[in-house]
């Protein structure tokens, strides 16, 4: 796994070197590309922090960089500032999370936080979509600092982060937010009684939302009874469902395979929904973002489960105490929160 997120770092920044900014489908999906761009350019040292991420809401520059934090979390090799010392500092310099920071006063505050890389954002409005840019810059030296800018689309999620606050303006242009169209936000309850805690944007493939069974449908599960290995799973955004198609599939042709999460996730009927299925490690970052450190939910701080096999013998969970994602033996007995796929109305 490690060796594949460093050659997925690798290849991202060859992308981005050969053609410059790309499109990308959502903020998750920049916030993701960022965190592969600054691990790619941290040269001085592993101590860094992610200082300002200037936006018209301090909702949306929070969650920025809450996000980029949990993603860059998963390397070991990585120290990163506490927020509340880097807030701490800010107010001090009469600054804010989502202040414009002149490169002098984010070397001043990196130098005080004893850390060797400082993090600088923005999110700026270029016609239809949103620019998502993010600057690494050495703390001895301003001349020692990268940049990467991709093209954020539109949607319910960032209108929601923007808020009411979306007029306002950045240091480059101002920010004018469309009324969000019809359908589901981020937190809302879905149909099947559960939350919604993922909008990709549009109704391609039958689905728009993804939505989270209620905790009264949680339950505790193994994944495999007899280490049955599942070839092929993915770990994408929108994998659970086929994930748990192909578990169930292998599982129903192994003798002593029964009651595994995937199976009780693809049997579960409730509010008289039979569409859920185990969740792709992805949909649970998603979850455990969205909702889970929103107080949303009733999430237990404790594993759960993924439909991502890691080996033969493990397979892919997330802790939903710290969210980092890591792997445990199928064997084992962890939470399972079954979700669903909602169509959404354009």
């Amino acid at each position: 796994m490690k060796k594949l997120w460093i050659s997925a770092i690798l290849g991202f920044a060859c992308i981005c070197a050969a053609s410059g900014q790309t499109t990308v489908a959502n903020l998750d999906a920049a916030i993701q590309r960022a965190s592969m761009s600054i691990f790619a350019n941290i040269s001085t040292g592993p101590r860094i922090a992610l200082l300002t991420f200037t936006s018209p809401s301090k909702d949306l520059s929070y969650y920025v960089l809450d996000e980029l934090t949990q993603a860059l979390g998963k390397n070991a090799t990585l120290r990163i500032a506490e927020r509340s010392d880097v807030d701490s500092l800010l107010t001090e310099m009469n600054l804010e999370v989502n202040s414009d920071i002149s490169d002098s006063d984010a070397q001043e505050i990196g130098r005080r936080l004893r850390v060797e890389t400082v993090v600088t954002g923005s999110l700026v409005k270029m016609a239809e979509n949103y620019s998502f840019r993010n600057k690494v810059m050495a703390v001895s030296n301003t001349r020692q600092q990268k940049s990467m800018s991709v093209n954020v689309r539109d949607n319910p999620h960032l209108q929601q982060l923007l808020g009411q606050d979306a007029a306002s303006n950045t240091a480059d242009t101002v920010i004018s937010a469309p009324p969000a169209p019809s359908g589901y936000n981020i937190g809302d309850t879905g149909p099947a009684g559960g939350l919604i805690f993922y909008d990709k944007g549009d109704n391609s493939d039958g689905w728009r939302y993804l939505e989270a069974a209620p905790v009264e449908a949680e339950f505790q599960a193994v994944w495999s009874l007899r280490t049955t290995a599942v070839d092929n799973t993915q770990d994408a955004l929108g994998g659970g469902k086929r994930n748990t198609g192909l578990i169930v599939e292998k599982f129903n042709q192994v003798s002593g395979e029964a009651n595994t999460a995937a199976q009780q996730s693809d049997n579960l009927e409730f509010n008289g929904f039979d569409d859920w299925f185990l969740p792709s490690t992805a949909e649970l970052e998603q979850m455990y973002g969205n909702l889970k450190r929103r107080n949303l939910g009733s999430f237990k701080n404790g594993r759960y489960w993924s439909s991502v096999q890691y080996s033969d013998y493990n397979a892919n969970i997330q802790n939903f105490q710290d969210g980092r994602t890591d792997s445990g033996s199928k064997g084992s007995r962890y939470y399972v929160r079954p979700i669903r796929q909602v169509e959404g109305q354009n």
